[in-house]
């Protein structure tokens, strides 16, 4: 692969990685790919990945530069959002019984209606744009010492955000802190050549714990949606049985994903930066043997 890390140059590789994932996000969404459900699904994966690249160089690219390519890798996650959430909901309403499932009618209806709307050209024009400027990100300072400098701000991110999640765990934090496991997950997978004894084990820790937290999300949406669609009416499913049953399936999904976070984040950012470097440099030596 292109973009196998090597002990020098950490930043070219990097770049190579994220220009890469952009690339394939745009492929997957292709007039001729495959079905829509999956070319969204598969495009976002990618996107999530470009961006997690692009935070590990961040120290490296000037401010204006970095602010212009996460926001753009973020836009174009948004833009497919709708399709995806609308895939995922319509599902999660299947498992509802069928009574409440005729109630929901109106939001099975507003869902589809949401997948229909994806503006599919408009997001690969802008993802042709975005795989342009990809080529030419090349970070000032493409050495270890700004890829230590990202991975370790990723890591404090991730850290923060089960400390905010463990104090209140909203629906809100809960999907931050998903949000920043699963960038923390992508660049470790990327640097996971320096120990993979160590890091792959804890990019698989992570996965599982967004995955977690990705099945709690959808939840929480569904039955926010539901009760802003069903506010103020007598006898809606939100008002019963349908709100306690999807508050039944979260509270073990957030219990788990909380109880993984105390193996994920043990570390203070601190200890885990120095690790981390103590490891690289360990690595870089018995590549000189």
């Amino acid at each position: 692969m292109s973009h196998k890390l090597g002990p020098r140059s950490p930043g070219r590789t990097i770049k190579r990685a994220a220009h890469h994932h952009v690339r394939k996000a745009l492929q997957e969404l292709a007039p001729e790919a495959r079905g829509a459900d999956e070319a969204v699904h598969a495009s976002r994966k990618h996107l999530k990945r470009a961006r997690a690249a692009l935070r590990l160089l961040r120290y490296g690219l000037d401010k204006k530069t970095y602010k212009r390519e996460n926001r753009g890798l973020r836009d174009a996650g948004r833009r497919l959002s709708p399709a995806r959430d609308a895939k995922v909901l319509l599902g999660l309403l299947r498992e509802v019984r069928s009574d409440a499932r005729n109630r929901l009618k109106e939001m099975i209806e507003a869902l589809e209606r949401e997948r229909r709307k994806v503006d599919f050209p408009k997001i690969r024009a802008a993802l042709h744009k975005l795989e342009r400027r990809a080529r030419g990100w090349d970070p000032a300072d493409g050495g270890w010492a700004v890829v230590e400098q990202g991975i370790g701000r990723l890591y404090a991110d991730g850290h923060q955000a089960y400390i905010d999640a463990r104090s209140s765990p909203t629906a809100e934090r809960l999907h931050e802190w998903r949000k920043q496991i699963k960038y923390l997950g992508a660049a470790l997978d990327l640097l996971s050549p320096v120990a993979p004894r160590v890091l792959q084990p804890k990019v698989k820790q992570l996965s599982s714990a967004a995955d977690v937290l990705g099945v709690d999300h959808d939840l929480a949406t569904l039955s926010e949606r539901s009760r802003r669609m069903l506010h103020g009416r007598r006898g809606g499913p939100y008002e019963g049985a349908f709100a306690q049953r999807v508050a039944a399936k979260r509270a073990p999904l957030t219990r788990k994903a909380l109880e993984l976070g105390k193996t994920m984040f043990a570390d203070p950012p601190d200890a885990f930066s120095a690790s981390f470097h103590a490891r690289r440099k360990t690595w870089i030596k018995q590549r000189k043997k």
